[in-house]
């Protein structure tokens, strides 16, 4: 059967929106517990939920895994109701909200420095003594004798490699010769840090925190405390021993606690050596990894919490915050909630939509037991014991929660939801959950990468009507066609895929053609849809490796008209730039995104290609762009006039006749043979040009102003199908070639063809981060 009409791709196109970038580029660094947490882009979820409703509204977090996020939202004036079954993400949100001072955090890492010690005058000591060693350095060497620092130096970091039982190396600094270096550790060495008390016992108090010998989640908790060195499971229950004998105020024992907290993934052995981006979603130990100072891990801690000093009125659910704004928090799962809102209260829903990960519930069980006790590991319990952490569950998992929405929201009410760090199955997992839960598609947006969608639903009520005979790869194979087509360029997998999954749940055709024994959803679709785009009568890759995520597709056939992406984004920043004479870089693509939209937005690294060629910053700091000199519209239109006039001169001076064209030069020789084509152009959007003149027979040059040479550079290096367009009777040129050619007084058209090619354009990376 033919595949459905076009015109429904058509309309669900028209559910492109503009992507919500907020006020930073990079996410936020340096958060606590962060790596666990979707990545958090200042002001991004405050600037989407006021499209939709005004601050004193009420927004319902039904996951509960974005605290950075809800005090955004708080602090911006909205009310947010939170529900989050996590304890440690509760506690994140209730000690995110004090909004405690430098000093209060600073007295907090003080009041465990003075915690007592038998033998040392305090923690702080006794740690410090742990961790010493006679400093390594050597200063200096005369005559045979070595003069070593003779100071003491603290370990910053061990080392560890392998399945050694030991750490081989450490990093060490010392405060009297100032050096900081990375040793191999002697056996002797490795003596002077065993005294610790009797790992034995404290191995198994932090068993007994969360379960007796007999409880069957038992196993599972001796499994995670193996991602603890036993120096780092002493001390921090060591640590956690002293802080519960202490007597402490409420407040001062909440700011320990979350230190103790950061600390407790500080010290874990999840951080792979040296640092990287260091966000796991599971348990496992990589090749190489460090083991922190715990003293400095606390240190690190309280810099991280000092960040957090605007204090959020947050209160538990049903007790409500004012009006100004502020947090209600629910500790537990959104079904559970009582009393129900009232009816109409809750104006937009919101979530940053939590991803599988194995590490983050597994430690935060181990987490919530060491702070609390067994009790508070109860609403983990039943997740810790199954240990189900695969796609389709994750997939059902979101769909218990979503489909609560239809209990708390009106059917007119937005739903946004973020999906962060996506990937394949994250994509078809969000998409199967959400379909499952009637939700239905009104607005959908991703960054450059791909790796950020955000989606705005509606609720609906599934119709029973007869399901569509339409062969599904038709389906598949209608949606690539139209996105290839209107992106006009190569794409790769996943915006394409996220492409195809959009649509399908738009239709409600999320289904598997051929299903597996045994059944699994996601593979399913994600196979089949690989099998319609591996149809190379249809579709070709380039630069493709073993896997569907490497290279870029495109349509075998070109399209009539191209106007790719690229060209595109040329044109959204130049005219922001001509309009605005100072702006930001994140003004600058949140104005792009609104005029790209949908899917087809520009990567970083294309926008900073662009920029750089037009612009460049106002200060040291590079907060603030304008245009560069010499690249407004009248200098650049003399540019043109200059460059035309030399043409016509070389014309002369070589001997060809020539002839004057809206957007081209021609020379002719002596028998009227077209021998090169000009057209000089003063932006880097050569495609409409390559096109209409594929089939002229002359040597064709484009030329160019040389601050183009870098971005046309980037668009034949990043999109194969234009590189195809550039053929060998194409030359591209820069304004200055044809200047210093033109001084040659002894210029022949034999010297002249030869320098054509002397100064071709050559692609240098320049990333927006790096601007």
């Amino acid at each position: 059967m033919a595949p459905e009409s076009t015109s429904e791709i058509d309309q669900f196109a028209d559910k492109k929106a503009p992507f919500v970038l907020g006020n930073t580029l990079e996410p936020a660094p340096n958060l606590p517990l962060g790596r666990f947490l979707p990545p958090y882009y200042e002001g991004q979820v405050s600037e989407w939920v006021k499209r939709y409703a005004a601050p004193e509204s009420w927004v319902l977090d039904p996951f509960g895994q974005d605290p950075f996020a809800d005090l955004e939202l708080a602090q911006s004036g909205y009310r947010v109701l939170v529900s989050a079954n996590n304890p440690i993400a509760s506690f994140l949100l209730e000690a995110l909200s004090l909004g405690a001072t430098k000093e209060e955090w600073s007295d907090a890492l003080l009041n465990i420095a003075n915690l007592p010690m038998q033998g040392q005058e305090n923690l702080e000591a006794w740690l410090t003594d742990l961790y010493s060693i006679p400093c390594p350095t050597i200063l200096n060497e005369q005559d045979g004798n070595i003069f070593p620092c003779g100071g003491t130096a603290q370990v910053q970091r061990f080392i560890w490699t392998g399945d050694d039982p030991t750490p081989t190396s450490a990093e060490v600094s010392c405060p009297d010769c100032g050096t900081i270096s990375q040793i191999d550790l002697t056996a002797e060495q490795h003596k002077s840090f065993n005294r610790l008390p009797s790992f034995t016992l404290y191995r198994a108090r932090a068993l007994e925190l969360l379960s007796g010998p007999q409880d069957e989640l038992r196993p599972v908790i001796e499994d995670v405390i193996q991602y603890y060195t036993p120096r780092a499971l002493v001390l921090l229950q060591l640590l956690l021993n002293k802080l519960e004998s202490a007597a402490l105020p409420n407040r001062v024992r909440m700011l320990t606690q979350a230190l103790f907290l950061s600390a407790a993934d500080r010290m874990n052995v999840l951080w792979a050596f040296p640092l990287g981006k260091n966000r796991p979603k599971q348990l496992t130990t990589p090749p190489t990894y460090e083991e922190m100072n715990l003293w400095m891990a606390l240190q690190e801690a309280c810099r991280q919490w000092q960040a957090f000093t605007t204090p959020v009125e947050l209160r538990k659910w049903p007790d409500m915050p004012s009006r100004a704004g502020g947090i209600c928090l629910f500790s537990g799962r959104l079904r559970e909630m009582q009393p129900l809102p009232k009816e109409g209260m809750i104006s937009v829903v919101y979530s940053s939509l939590p991803r599988r990960n194995q590490a983050w519930w597994n430690l935060s069980g181990l987490w919530t037991g060491w702070i609390w006790g067994k009790e508070a590991v109860e609403p983990l319990r039943h997740s810790l014991i199954r240990q189900r952490y695969d796609w389709n569950w994750h997939a059902m998992a979101l769909q218990k929660v979503l489909s609560q929405l239809h209990g708390f929201v009106q059917s007119q009410s937005p739903i946004l939801l973020q999906v962060s760090e996506l990937d394949s199955k994250f994509l078809l997992a969000t998409m199967v959950g959400t379909s499952a839960s009637n939700l239905k598609i009104h607005g959908f947006a991703s960054n450059g990468t791909g790796d950020q969608l955000q989606i705005t639903f509606r609720r609906t009520v599934k119709e029973q009507t007869a399901p569509s005979t339409t062969y599904w790869p038709d389906i598949v194979r209608s949606v690539v066609t139209h996105f290839l087509t209107t992106r006009s360029e190569p794409a790769p997998y996943l915006p394409l895929l996220t492409a195809i999954a959009l649509f399908l749940h738009d239709q409600g055709r999320l289904e598997s053609p051929q299903p597996s024994d045994p059944p699994n959803l996601l593979s399913d679709i994600e196979r089949s849809i690989q099998e319609v785009l591996a149809d190379t009568t249809r579709f070709e890759r380039f630069n493709s490796g073993a896997g569907f995520d490497t290279g870029s597709f495109w349509l075998r056939q070109n399209p009539a008209y191209l106007n790719p992406l690229a060209d595109r984004t040329e044109g959204a920043v130049l005219q922001e730039i001509y309009q605005n004479p100072s702006f930001t870089l994140p003004d600058l693509l949140n104005a792009v995104y609104r005029k790209t939209k949908g899917l087809n937005n520009p990567e970083f690294d294309l926008t900073a290609a662009v920029l750089q060629s037009y612009a460049e910053p106002e200060d040291e700091a590079r907060l603030r762009w304008h245009l560069k000199p010499g690249e407004e519209l009248p200098a650049r239109a003399e540019d043109l006039r200059q460059v035309e006039a030399i043409i016509a001169e070389l014309a002369t001076q070589l001997g060809f006749a020539r002839e004057i064209w809206p957007d081209s030069i021609l020379w002719f020789d002596e028998s009227g043979k077209n021998e090169y084509s000009f057209f000089p152009i003063s932006n880097g959007i050569i495609t409409p040009i390559l096109l209409a003149h594929a089939n002229d027979t002359s040597t064709k040059l484009i030329v160019v102003p040389g601050s183009r040479a870098n971005l046309i550079a980037y668009k034949l290096k990043h999109d194969p199908n234009l590189q195809r367009l550039v053929t060998p009777d194409w030359q591209i040129i820069k304004f200055r070639q044809l200047r210093q050619i033109k001084e040659n007084s002894l210029l022949t058209r034999e010297l002249f063809a030869s320098q054509l090619l002397t100064d071709l354009p050559d692609f240098h990376t320049v990333q927006l981060h790096l601007l």
